[in-house]
């Protein structure tokens, strides 16, 4: 396939310009430079934790339970049938009663396929997925919140990541949906959300 071969040759002639960059700053002294001048702030990180108003979050993600419930509730309908919306094999039989087939996954990209070619019964388990993925991070904010600091306490790391960036994991904070703003001021701050992809 001549776009596979593009695309490895491209992967890696951007890999040796990598080595090439990593091998200046470790020449330079730069890396190690970067490196020490970003351990206090994983520090700082570590032991602050985020304060978290834990009541909103709550009421956010039985929120979206609710929406998750409702919608379950209009697939059942559309369907004609009850059945477990998280099995591929069961999906498959309740698009078949529509008139629609699929493969063998039912992904974003199926599921879109399908919703522009009329499929009623796709566009509301679409829904329904991106309203349990929002409540299933609203649960994951509440099971790793410290009741004692009332602190939301992810474990940062510097470089466990192959990108090179910072994570964050238990939760990890890049992932909170856009829905969960429950982050306390402290007197004095405010609260900025952003996002880079925007």
């Amino acid at each position: 396939n001549q776009n596979y071969w593009m695309a490895e040759n491209q992967f890696a002639h951007l890999v040796k310009i990598l080595i090439e960059i990593s091998k200046y700053h470790i020449i330079t002294g730069k890396l190690e430079e970067i490196e020490r001048s970003v351990e206090p702030i994983i520090g700082q990180l570590n032991q602050t934790g985020l304060p978290l108003d834990i009541d909103v979050v709550k009421n956010i993600r039985n929120h979206y339970l609710a929406k998750q419930r409702e919608y379950a509730q209009k697939i059942f309908q559309v369907a004609g049938f009850e059945f477990e919306i998280g099995k591929r094999d069961q999906i498959e039989i309740a698009l078949k009663n529509e008139g629609f087939w699929i493969g063998k996954r039912t992904n974003k990209i199926v599921l879109d396929s399908l919703i522009r070619k009329g499929s009623h019964l796709a566009a509301l388990i679409k829904r329904y997925r991106q309203l349990q993925r929002i409540a299933s991070n609203g649960q994951s904010l509440i099971k790793y919140y410290d009741r004692f600091s009332r602190r939301l306490r992810p474990v940062w790391h510097q470089n466990k990541a192959l990108t090179g960036r910072i994570l964050s994991e238990g939760p990890c904070i890049s992932n909170i949906s856009k829905p969960y703003r429950a982050a306390v001021c402290g007197t004095g701050y405010q609260c900025v959300y952003f996002d880079f992809r925007n």
